[in-house]
This record gives structure tokens, C-alpha cells and sequence, in this order.
């Protein structure tokens, strides 16, 4: 997980919020939160704001696993459902992890946290809080990891991947050629390459990583 600012809200979706809302709320307990077509709308929208990649595990989206719509605040909280604030675009995996916990907005929003300040990635791909956090966002860390299960198996591999790959790129001397490979946008992990790179001191080239994300975020 790493910050990702969030776009406006796009015009198609606030013109259709209100009536989406109203469905929503007079719908039974059998009916879909939403249609297809405003399903399809709202992925449309989400997906640019992480390049691609599930806001929370960033794994790549219907190529690691399904996209889906992440409610931050559980989608039973009608009046919620459709605001552009309390989107992300999720996993099947980690939104199937979250389901609708009931978590009082404590969890790490990565809209407006930055979760390099909260999360620490060890070599073999474990994700844990970050070791200068104390009291509550200690607690706010560790509930994150365990309500989108951040530390299943087969993430812990892909983090590992990533560790070994970025590593090979550092003993070659971060080779030019291969800079744009490692910084797209919708590269997996950044979380694993910019605490990489600033554990050696290339600290330049980590916020080079961030301002290529959030640049091509807020267009």
C-alpha cells in the first residue's frame, strides 16, 4: 500500500450518485448494492487513481485477481455507498478479507495516510507495522494488515519477488536502462522499492517513483 491521492470526483459519477443512492436505499435485502452499468461506471473511474493496481495489496487488477469496489466504510452505511471519497479500487482478495468490517474509519486510508509511514517490508516479503510506530498507530497498522490480510502467503512470495528483482537492479548500478521498468506507475509493490532505495540513500530517485505515481494520479 502506498499513498494515492485521489482525482475529482468524475462527472458521470457525481451525476449519478444521488439517483444510484436512492436505489440503493429502497432496494431489498436480496437486490445488488448496484447495477452492472454502475458498477462498470465506477470501476471506470477508480481505476486510474492506482494505474491499474488494488489500492491496498497492489497486485494488479483482473491479472492477479478480479476488481472489485472497496467501500472504506462498509457499503451498509447507505448514504456512503456511492461517495466518490469512500471508493478504492480493490482485489477480490482483499476486499473478500475486509467484507464489511465495521472498523469506525481506523484503518490506513491511503488517500490521505501515507503508508510508507506506517508499514515495514522484510526481505522475505513479510509485511509488518513500521518499527518506529507506537499507541494508536501502532494499532491502526496492525488492523490494516489483518482486515485486507496483508500478510497471506501468496503475497509474501510476490513481495519476496520484488525484493530479490530490485536488488538485482541495485547490484547493476541501478542501471539507466532499466530506471523506466522499475518506476511506471503501474509497477507492483512500490512500497518494496522505495523503502529499498531509501535504505541505501537514493532518496532522489524513491521520490522520483512517487511524484511519476501521484503526477499521473491527479491527471
Amino acid at each position: 500500500m502506498i499513498h494515492t491521492p485521489r482525482p475529482p470526483e468524475p462527472v458521470k459519477v457525481k451525476a449519478n450518485r444521488a439517483e444510484w443512492t436512492n436505489r440503493w436505499k429502497k432496494a431489498g435485502p436480496k437486490k445488488d448494492w448496484a447495477t452492472k452499468s454502475a458498477k462498470e461506471t465506477l470501476r471506470d473511474a477508480l481505476r486510474p487513481m492506482t494505474h491499474g493496481k488494488c489500492a491496498f495489496c497492489e497486485a494488479l487488477l483482473d491479472v492477479t485477481s478480479h476488481f472489485e469496489i472497496e467501500h472504506f466504510i462498509r457499503k451498509t452505511e447507505k448514504d456512503l455507498t456511492f461517495e466518490w471519497s469512500n471508493l478504492f479500487p480493490a482485489c477480490a482478495k482483499c476486499n473478500g478479507e475486509k467484507r464489511d468490517l465495521d472498523h469506525d474509519g481506523t484503518l490506513i486510508k491511503p488517500d490521505i495516510d501515507d503508508p510508507e509511514l506506517f508499514f515495514w517490508v522484510h526481505p522475505e516479503g513479510a509485511l509488518e507495522p513500521h518499527p518506529r510506530l507506537s499507541g494508536p498507530d501502532l494499532d491502526r497498522a496492525r488492523r490494516t494488515i489483518a482486515a485486507y490480510g496483508l500478510q497471506r502467503g501468496a503475497l509474501r512470495g510476490k513481495r519476496q519477488e520484488a525484493w530479490v528483482r530490485i536488488g538485482g537492479w541495485k547490484r547493476r548500478g541501478l542501471d539507466a536502462a532499466e530506471r523506466d521498468d522499475f518506476l511506471k506507475p503501474e509497477a507492483e509493490f512500490k512500497l518494496v522499492l522505495r523503502q529499498m532505495l531509501t535504505i541505501d540513500g537514493h532518496h532522489e530517485l524513491a521520490q522520483e517513483d512517487r511524484a511519476r505515481f501521484e503526477r499521473r494520479t491527479a491527471a
